[in-house]
């Protein structure tokens, strides 16, 4: 079975100047070393995890969504949820 990734129910994504910033609220603090600015791309992929996705998802939707070279996806979307998966803002089932 394919893992499935969601984001954490303790983050916070707002549009500032144009830019998703995602901030991570533990308890009542934020994590100031945890921010992530996301770019176009960065941003599609982050509204698919508002609900549980596999990489297989990811890829697709940002293939299809930026007319991208799947391997290129591939590539791209597996960077990127390793980052949040470090930073500690997506989990995986």
């Amino acid at each position: 079975m394919a893992v499935s990734y969601k984001q954490r129910a303790d983050l916070v994504a707002r549009n500032i100047a144009g830019e998703t910033i995602v901030v991570p609220i533990r308890g009542k603090l934020v994590d100031l070393q945890k921010i992530f600015a996301l770019n176009g791309s960065a941003e599609h992929l982050w509204k698919q995890l508002e609900s549980a996705c596999t990489m297989e998802q990811l890829c697709s939707g940002l293939a299809e969504e930026f007319d991208v070279d799947r391997s290129q996806a591939e590539t791209d979307v597996r960077e990127f949820v390793e980052a949040l998966l470090e930073a500690g803002l997506v989990e995986g089932n």
